[in-house]
């Protein structure tokens, strides 16, 4: 009877404690990315922690970026960070091209390995600069 009550009671505890939705430890990130001076709309960018999970964001007209971790958490996982730029067409066949500058990006991170920071405090200015 002990041991039932016992277990009756781990029950609802373990519920509570390993089962809800979870938060992560990452930082907010927001920043703006910008090639020869020149803000970057429509690219997803990512920051990819060494052996975890990468965060992503999509620039607005500006080029501002606000780094999302999860579906309800802002931010990145804290550390040593590899930083990639990419488009994806905004139209589901494909038939909306790059700008000439969304190009000019592509092709940067295609001729170079990714950038390499390191953020472990929150960041509300980040400046990703392009050509490095």
């Amino acid at each position: 009877m002990k041991q039932c009550l016992c277990v009756a009671m781990m029950v609802p505890f373990a519920m509570l404690v390993g089962c809800g939705g979870g938060k992560y430890d990452v930082v907010p990130v927001e920043g703006v990315l910008t090639f020869e001076g020149e803000p970057v709309p429509q690219m997803i960018v990512s920051f990819k922690p060494v052996g975890g999970r990468a965060a992503e964001a999509t620039t607005d007209q500006e080029g501002r970026f606000k780094m999302q971790y999860s579906i309800d958490q802002y931010g990145i996982e804290p550390g040593a960070q590899e930083i990639n730029a990419y488009w994806v067409s905004p139209s589901d066949d494909g038939s909306v091209p790059p700008t000439e500058l969304q190009k000019k990006v592509i092709q940067y991170f295609k001729k170079n390995p990714p950038l390499a920071v390191t953020i472990d405090q929150p960041q509300k200015h980040f400046e990703i600069k392009l050509p490095e």
